[in-house]
């Protein structure tokens, strides 16, 4: 294909340099080859599909709210190193961000501007707009204040259940049969301790049956349990 330069991370100057050797006994050409130093978190644990914590360009693989998550993500140690290595702000912005960040901490400034950074270069503003939207709606438990299509996106990856035409909705047997909840014992109390929601509303009524109103566009009831344990029902 006429390429003569590979350009990848140094754990793999092995099969790059057998590249340009091919290229010299198949084609008679002179190949070449960078390397750049491999990006690993504070831990050594390095970025990739081995470890597990692949990040896509490509948004099917990684929506841009998976995306601002990643980045919203890493840890306090890494944050600032990042911003110098995948944003295209200054090492004076960078330092100013580095002293509001480490002055506050907990705020997570050098997170938030990492993964506005990233999201905005890869899938451009309104992609990082919608995902910090879904990120705070989220948060706040907001439902309703999200499409499907947005909530798909934020809700990738947590249990989804497949809700059978004829099945009995009331809310205890649906927490049960979803997987919500192991058995029907729990699901009274989670209900009577206030801990389950529809959709963003508090259930707290045994005798709560799910009806169309419940469906969002037709499509999905999202349940959640406790503050942060998200479950998907589909229709």
């Amino acid at each position: 294909h006429n390429v003569t330069l590979q350009i990848g991370g140094s754990d793999q100057w092995g099969n790059m340099t057998a590249g340009t050797e091919l290229l010299r006994r198949k084609a008679d050409k002179t190949g070449h080859v960078i390397t750049v130093p491999l990006i690993t978190d504070a831990t050594g644990k390095k970025f990739g599909k081995s470890e597990g914590n692949a990040v896509w360009l490509n948004a099917d693989k990684t929506s841009p709210y998976e995306m601002y998550q990643f980045w919203m993500n890493v840890m306090d140690a890494d944050a600032v190193r990042f911003l110098k290595i995948f944003t295209f702000l200054s090492l004076d912005e960078i330092e100013d961000i580095r002293k509001q960040f480490e002055a506050a901490p907990h705020e997570r400034l050098a997170q938030k501007i990492l993964a506005r950074e990233v999201v905005t270069l890869v899938h451009g503003e309104e992609a990082y707009k919608q995902a910090l939207n879904i990120t705070e709606q989220l948060f706040a438990g907001n439902i309703k204040n999200l499409s499907v299509k947005e909530l798909k996106q934020g809700l990738r990856g947590v249990p989804n259940y497949q809700v059978q035409a004829d099945e009995n909705l009331n809310i205890v047997e649906i927490l049960v049969s979803s997987g919500v909840v192991n058995s029907k014992r729990q699901a009274r109390e989670d209900l009577q301790n206030g801990a389950i929601y529809v959709n963003g509303d508090r259930i707290q009524d045994l005798n709560y049956v799910l009806s169309d109103a419940d469906k969002l566009e037709n499509e999905l009831t999202v349940i959640r349990r406790g503050k942060k344990k998200y479950f998907v029902l589909t229709y």
